[in-house]
């Protein structure tokens, strides 16, 4: 005599027939083989509570009957990859914003005076602008 599950994961629905000494190990890796969930992140809810037993219970002493149903949860590990990207880059941030901090303000200095540098690092007057001076602005009215 077999026992009939059905497993909701995510919104689909997984039925699947087990032996009642079958363990809650190979329940796992059938799991696995539908949802791509492996064994050892799979957690199943039924009747309101969460099995809590080694994978080698039965699934009779599991106390899983026919025509239960059950939720699974899990994660895939592409999902968790990039959960792990996601949480090392916010890190990543915080560490900058923490050093910025601790550094203090950034001192700018207004340089008014360019004849102390060498000529190649003057700007042009053009790009210094002077006040007064139409040439910049000859496409307006």
């Amino acid at each position: 005599m077999s026992i009939d599950l059905h497993v909701l994961h995510r919104g689909t629905g997984y039925d699947l027939s087990l032996l009642p000494d079958d363990t809650l190990a190979i329940l796992g890796t059938r799991l696995e083989s539908l949802t791509a969930i492996p064994a050892a992140r799979q957690k199943l809810l039924y009747k309101g509570r969460k099995a809590s037993h080694t994978p080698a219970t039965t699934i009779k002493d599991a106390g899983l009957t026919h025509g239960l149903k059950l939720t699974m949860l899990g994660s895939m590990d592409q999902e968790l990859s990039s959960m792990l990207k996601m949480e090392n880059e916010q890190r990543r941030r915080e560490q900058i914003m923490q050093d910025r901090a601790t550094k203090g303000p950034i001192k700018v200095r207004l340089v008014s005076d360019y004849s102390n540098l060498p000529p190649s690092s003057q700007p042009s007057l053009g790009a210094l602008g002077r006040h007064g001076d139409e040439t910049q602005f000859v496409h307006l009215p």
